[in-house]
């Protein structure tokens, strides 16, 4: 009696333990729904959707363009007075842009400045990235301006976006400024009328697009660093070399490599740092070709012109000990469209023998990089933004690495799966053998 009495309640709690575990298996499995693809999901496309947007908004409004006289001196021995100057520039032909042809000499300008008041005061930028100095004069009384250089600036003129600036409040009552200035590299002589605010948000603008580049392909370039880490892979750590320099030439195209990682840089470091990075962006770009088609290049039978990539890879750097900036730029721009349509050669032929998904997204990265370097070329000559908005050096840097990420990433995904086949075959052999 005692027994059939317990019955009934063990059937109870049976009950009510079976519906307190369906009510913890409920909770586990929407718990792990939502930390599986719920969130993740809806955090991925927020995230997505602040990237595309912010990359739509790189492209800032451009200041009033003034016409500029330009005179270069070609005798360096001596340093002319303003009257000497200001007699050849009466001679010169205003422009809104002139460029320097990679010459070193140092170049006087002037420029006529907008009229303007204290209710609305005009800023004028001068926006070479390529400026190492400046210093500037009232051409009327010779009064120093300012001066400055990357690291310090004195007088009215100030650091501004890539180049050099005088804000609105300092040039009330000048008509004419004289300038002197240092370039390096295929520098263009221009000036602009800004109003201030607009100035501002141009500068903000510029700020975000350094942060964005050194955020964006910095943390691509740790986790990278941690996989080559943990895995011993030269390939992943021959990506990591890439990224980071992937990361200073897309600096370089915006002007925003005056720092690294918030360091800023001399303007000595920052001729060889430009110099260096151009000139082993190509050896690390042909390197990580190389290994990352080690096979399929073999099976192709890749011949003389792999071989002298290859070689002009490993030579490259020791002509950089030799080469100043200018001349390596010019080494770089007959070389990299002639070794570009070799990869792209090799691409084609690595789809043709087989559907590489690895030779796929390394094509695309090569083909966004080439149409943005084409869309800004064609929009600069055409002198427009039209064409190289939502595709300029700061989005191609974004998306090539990301596209070579993902063929890095599925190398290692084939690497992996051959050796877990391989290891199927050896397990299966192992158990068929007597």
């Amino acid at each position: 009696m005692l027994g059939n009495h317990n019955q009934p309640n063990r059937k109870v709690s049976n009950i009510k333990s079976d519906r307190i575990a369906l009510v913890k298996a409920v909770i586990e499995s929407t718990l792990n729904r939502l930390g599986t693809f719920v969130f993740p999901t809806v955090l991925v496309f927020l995230s997505a959707t602040a990237l595309v947007w912010q990359l739509g908004h790189l492209e800032t409004e451009t200041g009033t363009a003034l016409p500029v006289k330009v005179w270069e001196q070609v005798d360096q021995s001596a340093l002319p007075d303003h009257a000497t100057v200001l007699a050849a520039l009466a001679s010169a032909a205003p422009t809104t842009s002139f460029e320097t042809h990679l010459r070193t000499n140092d170049f006087w300008f002037s420029v006529e400045i907008p009229p303007s008041n204290e209710r609305h005061p005009v800023a004028i930028e001068f926006p070479s990235r390529h400026a190492s100095s400046l210093i500037c004069w009232d051409s009327r009384t010779d009064r120093l301006l300012g001066s400055g250089d990357r690291l310090s600036t004195a007088g009215l003129l100030a650091t501004g976006r890539a180049g050099f600036v005088f804000p609105s409040t300092g040039l009330l009552g000048i008509s004419n400024i004289l300038c002197r200035g240092d370039f390096r590299g295929p520098a263009k002589i221009s000036a602009s009328a800004w109003d201030a605010d607009a100035l501002a948000m141009a500068q903000n603008a510029y700020e975000r697009t350094g942060t964005l580049l050194e955020a964006g392909i910095g943390i691509l370039a740790l986790t990278m660093l941690v996989t080559a880490l943990l895995n011993r892979s030269w390939l992943y750590w021959v990506f990591v070399g890439w990224l980071l320099l992937n990361m200073r030439m897309a600096a370089i195209s915006a002007g925003t490599d005056f720092h690294f990682f918030g360091y800023p840089l001399g303007q000595e470091i920052l001729n060889e740092s430009r110099k260096w990075t151009v000139c082993m962006y190509f050896s690390m770009t042909v390197a990580l070709f190389s290994m990352l088609f080690k096979s399929e290049l073999q099976k192709i039978r890749a011949g003389i012109a792999m071989s002298a990539m290859q070689l002009s890879a490993i030579t490259l750097p020791l002509g950089c000990f030799f080469l100043n900036f200018e001349n390596m730029l010019v080494v770089l721009w007959i070389s990299t469209p002639l070794f570009s349509i070799f990869l792209l050669y090799y691409l084609f032929r690595i789809l043709q023998i087989g559907s590489s998904r690895v030779a796929f997204w390394y094509s695309v990265s090569i083909v966004v990089t080439l149409a943005s370097s084409f869309s800004e070329i064609l929009a600069a000559s055409l002198g427009t933004q039209s064409l190289s908005y939502g595709l300029n050096s700061v989005t191609a840097a974004i998306a090539s690495a990301l596209l070579v990420f993902a063929a890095v990433a599925e190398h290692m995904r084939t690497d992996h799966l051959e050796k877990l086949e391989a290891q199927r075959i050896l397990n299966a052999a192992y158990e068929d053998s007597p």
